[in-house]
């Protein structure tokens, strides 16, 4: 489990460039002919792997300040709400992404939302949270918390209940009235997640 506020180390490796003068001698006349008959070389195609990973959709990522966080609660009210909050630093968020992706996948997009919420800031966006997006081919939004500590964002999702204070992964159920069903300050299953999702639904 990782913390918010953990210390991030970033290893930066320098390049040096050695420049080298060659003195080689000038082919004679008979070489440089021959040269000059090799017939041409014929490229090579792209393997077709490449062009279907160029097609790849590109998940959206922007930046979410407080303003932002409250209008997503608006537009998911009358449905059961997941928001998981998780950072490409953190081992088992990374290690639950795949079965996330799943339970987004095969949700009913009607009565359920999902909200990913990347608490790695907005330095990072470009560098790490963009690159790790479409590397896993994440099939939600991913919004970037903008300056948005544990402290304000679980009182603006309504979380307080849950003794939350930086832990990641989280990951937080609501029904569609809005009230904290269940909760993981853990890595969270698809089964558990299914299950307390159900849970939540309307009779």
């Amino acid at each position: 489990m990782a913390h918010w506020n953990a210390v991030r180390v970033i290893a930066v490796v320098a390049v040096s460039l050695i420049l080298a003068a060659c003195n080689k001698p000038r082919p004679t006349t008979a070489q440089s002919t021959a040269v000059q008959a090799q017939p041409p070389t014929t490229p090579v195609a792209a393997p077709p792997a490449a062009a279907q990973q160029d097609s790849a959709p590109v998940p959206t990522v922007t930046l979410a300040n407080s303003e932002k966080i409250n209008s997503l609660l608006q537009a998911a009210r009358g449905k059961v709400l997941v928001i998981n909050v998780w950072a490409t630093y953190c081992i088992p968020c990374i290690e639950e992404m795949p079965e996330l992706a799943t339970f987004y996948k095969d949700r009913d997009p009607q009565r359920i939302e999902f909200l990913s919420l990347s608490a790695d800031g907005p330095v990072a966006l470009e560098d790490a949270v963009k690159p790790f997006s479409a590397e896993k081919q994440l099939p939600f939004p991913v919004h970037v918390l903008d300056e948005l500590p544990p402290d304000e964002l679980v009182k603006l999702i309504g979380a307080n209940a849950s003794g939350w204070d930086g832990e990641l992964p989280a990951t937080f159920v609501f029904d569609a009235t809005g009230a904290l069903k269940k909760y993981w300050l853990e890595r969270v299953h698809l089964n558990d997640l299914s299950a307390a999702v159900t849970g939540a639904l309307p009779s």
